[in-house]
């Protein structure tokens, strides 16, 4: 869309928008919510991305770009993470409790 407004090549056949996104992934908490991984991901894109000219005119990452600016934003949500299975619904939790009574490992 960005691109189409601003009437430049489409960029999207190189597929950097899908490694950014992974790795805008691998880098935020996994209880982030999805409306604010959606914003860091339109920030990597289009504002550290394409405003400094595209590919290869980036001045950072835009994954980190993203990152930092989701931190600036949402400094608590970009900093709770959980211990594994601890976020897990009630049914599930009683299931481990059982299975580590029966089976300890």
């Amino acid at each position: 869309i960005w691109c189409r407004i601003l009437k430049k090549p489409n960029s999207t056949g190189d597929l950097s928008a899908v490694v950014t996104g992974l790795i805008l992934a691998l880098n935020v908490p996994a209880s982030l919510p999805l409306w604010m991984a959606v914003i860091g991901s339109v920030f990597a894109i289009i504002i550290v991305k394409q405003f400094f000219g595209g590919i290869g005119h980036n001045f950072m990452n835009p994954a980190l770009g993203a990152r930092a600016f989701l931190m600036a934003s949402w400094a608590l949500a970009m900093t709770r993470w959980y211990t594994p299975g601890t976020h897990l619904p009630r049914r599930e939790r009683r299931w481990q409790q059982a299975r580590r009574i029966s089976f300890p490992i």
